[in-house]
């Protein structure tokens, strides 16, 4: 399902704060890093039973739609200080939000994903992504917090991002945007209703780095017209 918006910005409703202390001894010593060459096999399992499972969501029979699946996220690192590592084979969300320019190119601006840890659930934004809604080759881009401030004309065909992290555990929640130079998202395939990468940044603060993989399909598909 594609929606199309006529103003030039997306809104998101998002609280400040901090999240409490995490659980000692950690759950996620539970948790499975699938990012890994080694593990290669199983993350692309994991996302082979997502995808069955977006499939059936997205062309149901008679009846209510069965839960669907919108990707597959694994990370590890340092977050506020503790180390955590994360797997979710099932993202209950994701959406895409496309770019229509007045002349008729169509740029990929952002994706949104939310997911589930041991502790908290976390809302992530990858946005000023560019490229056309089906790339050929691997994209590279650098991260920085003025990436979605730039000009319209630059903004979907240099090589920055932004990226912003949202977690929340029913009480508190924090939200911490990817520091300039402390890493880069790589989109490995970039297709109308797939999305597949890899990212590390620093996010937050300096030193509290995350390395992660996703594969995504879309929930839902906005456009944005400037």
């Amino acid at each position: 399902m594609e929606n199309f918006r006529s103003h030039s910005c997306l809104i998101l409703i998002l609280c400040a704060g901090c999240v409490g202390n995490f659980e000692n001894p950690s759950a996620y010593s539970h948790q499975q890093y699938l990012c890994d060459p080694a593990q290669a096999s199983q993350f692309q399992q994991e996302v082979a039973t997502c995808y069955a499972a977006w499939l059936k969501n997205q062309f149901p029979g008679p009846g209510v739609p069965p839960p669907g699946c919108f990707g597959v996220v694994s990370m590890r690192g340092t977050l506020q200080g503790k180390s955590v590592v994360v797997t979710d084979p099932h993202i209950s969300d994701t959406s895409l939000l496309r770019a229509q320019i007045t002349g008729g190119s169509l740029f990929l601006d952002s994706v949104q994903f939310s997911g589930v840890t041991p502790y908290f659930l976390f809302n992530a934004t990858f946005s000023s992504l560019g490229g056309a809604s089906n790339e050929s080759e691997p994209r590279t881009l650098n991260w920085s917090v003025h990436a979605a401030e730039q000009s319209v004309a630059t903004r979907f065909s240099d090589s920055q991002a932004y990226g912003q992290l949202e977690i929340e555990n029913g009480k508190e929640s924090a939200i911490f945007s990817a520091l300039d130079n402390s890493g880069n998202i790589t989109l490995t395939t970039q297709q109308a209703k797939r999305l597949a990468g890899t990212f590390n940044a620093d996010f937050g603060k300096a030193g509290d780095h995350l390395t992660g993989c996703f594969e995504l399909f879309p929930q839902e598909i906005f456009r944005e017209f400037f």
